[in-house]
């Protein structure tokens, strides 16, 4: 009897061993399954948390929100370059070539048509590593450069943010540049570069060496002229380096490139004499900075801005300059004072608001966006178009020459 029980306990006790395992096991392939799911939420969490700060909604809300502070009656910046950079962390950060901010117009400025004469694009302050709804721009320049064929393109500066480059090879050049506007064959043009104040943070010498290096940057010299015969109706342009001109000498000393007063006055006589001595029937000049702005800037930088008025203005009337055109203002606008057309195209990403505080203002938009330019060589006139993010033309002007009426519109 006694050996039976114990064969009976044996058997019980295996019984129960054998559970106990199974037990064991199934509760630690369960707990295993939950420590996988919990790992993979919070990665999902995270990944997704840091994702929503560059998604398209979010970009674009951040591009175009400027919180205004009552208390203190300044505007705060958003948060669309406090994103740079952060996106390359995750890899769902990562922003597309198709990453845009927007719905785009189904013809929008595809319906910009070839037409006679020199025909070229400006945009400015763009180099924001495709971030800020840049791509949306960029998309919109290569929808109507494939129907109007500009024959190059102007950037007005602040080519590379925050602090421009240091080398030629620097990453940021593929990221803002290449990346973002290359990539169609459409804006394969070469690219008239002007300097802006961010670019003078970097070594400007090296956005130089990129113009020997990559056929379609061309920047000869920190300020340059060129003239195009365009059947007759000859245009000059003038490519200035205003920096050194908007900015006291003690503004620049914590800088890369330190310019000095030489230099300003030199660039001066030097575009004078080529103005005066020309016999272009237009006359364009552009720059980063704007005479007359109804941008924030115009209000924190007044008295950069009468200074370059001072410098400028005077030479532009004397001169027989029909446009300006600039940057600087994140926004796009037009205006006119004593026949000369100011025109600013500094909304190749990231925007600021209207303050519309210069009654010499014709039309203000703060949406990205980029101008479209044609001399026509058939008749005497200059057609501007500004063209938003979403393609829709949202300004037009016919300029004739300064002792003939000018005129514009809206959409």
């Amino acid at each position: 009897m006694a050996i039976e029980r114990d064969a009976e306990n044996n058997a019980s006790r295996h019984f129960r061993d054998r559970a106990y395992q199974l037990w064991l096991q199934a509760h630690t392939h369960s707990f295993r399954i939950a420590l996988v799911f919990i790992i993979f939420a919070a990665c999902a969490f995270v990944l997704g948390y840091e994702a929503s700060f560059t998604s398209a909604a979010t970009r674009y809300a951040r591009a175009v929100r400027w919180l205004f502070n009552a208390d203190h009656a300044v505007f705060k910046r958003d948060a669309c370059d406090a994103a740079l950079g952060r996106r390359r962390f995750w890899v769902m950060n990562v922003v597309t070539a198709n990453d845009f901010c927007v719905q785009h117009a189904k013809m929008g400025s595809a319906a910009i048509a070839a037409e006679p004469g020199l025909r070229f694009q400006l945009v400015g302050d763009w180099g924001r590593d495709g971030m800020c709804c840049q791509h949306d721009v960029a998309y919109e320049m290569a929808r109507a450069a494939a129907t109007s064929k500009p024959r190059f393109i102007v950037s007005v500066g602040d080519n590379f943010y925050e602090s421009g480059i240091v080398k030629a090879t620097d990453a940021q050049v593929n990221r803002s540049w290449r990346n973002v506007y290359l990539k169609y064959e459409a804006l394969k043009v070469p690219w008239k570069m002007l300097l802006g104040n961010h670019d003078y943070n970097g070594n400007v010498s090296a956005q130089e060496v990129l113009g020997r290096d990559d056929a379609f940057w061309h920047m000869p010299a920190r300020y340059y002229f060129e003239t195009f015969d365009n059947g007759g109706n000859s245009v000059l342009l003038v490519y200035l380096d205003t920096s050194v001109m908007y900015y006291m000498h003690d503004e620049f000393d914590h800088l890369w490139d330190t310019v000095d007063v030489e230099y300003r006055v030199k660039q001066l006589d030097d575009v004078r004499a080529r103005l005066l001595e020309s016999n272009a029937k237009w006359k364009i000049v552009v720059a980063h900075h704007p005479l007359f702005s109804s941008g924030e800037n115009s209000v924190h930088e007044l008295r950069n801005l009468k200074q370059m008025q001072t410098l400028l203005l005077p030479m532009l009337k004397e001169c027989g300059v029909d446009a300006y055109i600039s940057g600087h203002e994140h926004l796009m606008e037009h205006l006119v004072s004593d026949g000369v057309h100011f025109f600013v195209s500094g909304a190749g990403s990231k925007i600021s608001s209207v303050r519309r505080n210069w009654s010499q203002s014709v039309f203000a938009l703060d949406r990205q966006g980029f101008v479209d330019v044609v001399v026509s060589n058939v008749s005497d006139v200059m057609k501007v178009r500004m063209v938003d993010m979403k393609g829709a033309i949202v300004h037009r002007a016919t300029l004739r020459h300064r002792n003939e009426s000018s005129s514009s519109s809206g959409t």
